[in-house]
């Protein structure tokens, strides 16, 4: 695959990104527009279109850039409240029908790189708790990972899934090596 195939802005279909996930996976692309944010969810079990407003998020991402830059203390309320703003809603619907563990964000400008795993997922454990060990942290919860597009996440999953399925690694233009044992190698696929 070439390299604008990870990070172009080719569109990808529902079906094919549920097709790609695995059961226990949601994909959340949170999409700043300017005046809030579009978050879309996609799994097996719902999809889910919502907007949140900056009223509503900015100053919990505030808050939370200042922890990061060691300006404040954490901002343990910012915290759940952006996990319940942003998260939880896409999360919670897939639950509903399959055990979500696993969140692949996809996001734009300043949520590309925000810390996910600071996130709490749970408000009773924070009021009057002093031991941030006892919070209910998203990365206790989740494994995640953050990519840079959908079709990042369908490019990477096709060439798992070639390499996979049929047993053979490509570069750029052409098909370079057969695994051993691979389905392509019993079906005597020749390069």
């Amino acid at each position: 695959p070439k390299f604008e195939n990870f990070i172009g802005n080719k569109i990808s279909s529902v079906p094919e990104v549920i097709r790609l996930l695995k059961i226990n996976e949601i994909i959340i692309f949170i999409n700043n527009i300017g005046t809030g944010y579009i978050v879309t969810s996609i799994g097996r079990g719902t999809n889910n279109i919502e907007y949140v407003t900056n009223e509503i998020i900015e100053k919990d991402i505030l808050e939370i850039s200042k922890y990061i830059e060691g300006k404040s203390q954490l901002p343990a309320t910012s915290l759940n409240n952006f996990y319940e703003e942003i998260l939880q809603i896409n999360i919670h619907e897939n639950q509903a029908n399959k055990k979500i563990d696993h969140v692949i964000v996809v996001a734009n400008q300043n949520l590309s790189t925000f810390p996910y795993w600071l996130l709490i997922t749970n408000n009773n454990k924070i009021n009057g708790n002093k031991k941030i060990n006892n919070y209910d942290w998203f990365s206790k919860k989740y494994s995640y990972s953050i990519l840079p597009s959908i079709q990042n996440f369908v490019t990477l999953r096709n060439i798992k899934e070639l390499f996979w399925i049929l047993g053979v690694r490509l570069n750029e233009t052409e098909i370079v090596s057969i695994a051993p044992n691979s389905n392509a190698e019993i079906y005597d696929f020749k390069i």
